[in-house]
């Protein structure tokens, strides 16, 4: 399994950074925050090469991009974009392919409610939220943004890889449940109760990023790969 990095922050972005988004295989797509399809085009990825996309939840920094995506596709002849995200996702696309004037021609998607190698979990965060199981040679969990939650921990059991939110340093525990986001310890904390085999921390800040660094934990980087 090939993991590229488009972006591993936060909705507080700062220079050099893009909101939290992995690509699997050149084409499984996790997350599409604003301007993924000028991340993938300066990735030399091509995005009629999407499919499916993965939508955690209807959040801008993890949604937005997807309206642009869909744009570019239908510019360019691509086949139908499939798409699998929370309830009502489908109607919010329609809305603000709408809202944007977009040609008849561009409604060129389809919403799916599974895939073959994949599998959705509830995750805890104010907006609907689901994280996802990716079964292929190797496994990998992606938690979207989330609170410490029982069933995110059992949907990522013994996975090769746990990508597990931490927006917040530990000893921030209360902040991060009632935005419905993690803290590093509990982050950790999901890895072990898991049984996964490897922490990538995602949905970054500069305040969870020293703690990170200075726990010698794996650090994803924008642009960069991780093969498993």
């Amino acid at each position: 399994m090939h993991i590229d990095f488009i972006g591993t922050w936060s909705a507080r972005l700062k220079r050099g950074k893009r909101n939290s988004s992995i690509l699997i295989n050149k084409n499984i797509l996790v997350d599409c925050g604003p301007h993924t399809v000028e991340a993938l085009l300066e990735m030399d990825v091509n995005p009629c090469d999407i499919n499916p996309v993965l939508i955690t939840h209807m959040h801008l920094d993890h949604f937005s991009g997807l309206i642009e995506l869909i744009w570019h596709r239908s510019m360019s002849n691509c086949d139908p974009l499939l798409i699998i995200g929370p309830e009502n996702i489908e109607d919010s696309i329609k809305k603000l392919l709408k809202l944007y004037y977009s040609p008849e021609n561009f409604y060129n998607f389809k919403v799916l409610d599974k895939f073959d190698g994949i599998e959705r979990f509830n995750g805890k965060h104010p907006a609907p939220d689901y994280g996802y199981r990716i079964e292929m040679d190797k496994t990998l969990f992606f938690s979207g943004d989330t609170s410490l939650s029982d069933e995110i921990i059992n949907g990522a059991y013994k996975s090769d890889v746990l990508m597990h939110e931490a927006t917040y340093p530990s000893g921030m525990e209360n902040e991060a449940a009632l935005h419905g986001h993690s803290t590093v310890s509990q982050a950790i904390e999901a890895l072990k109760r898991s049984g996964s085999a490897m922490l990538v921390p995602m949905h970054l800040s500069d305040l969870s990023l020293n703690e990170i660094k200075s726990r010698n934990i794996y650090i994803p980087e924008e642009y960069n790969s991780l093969e498993i």
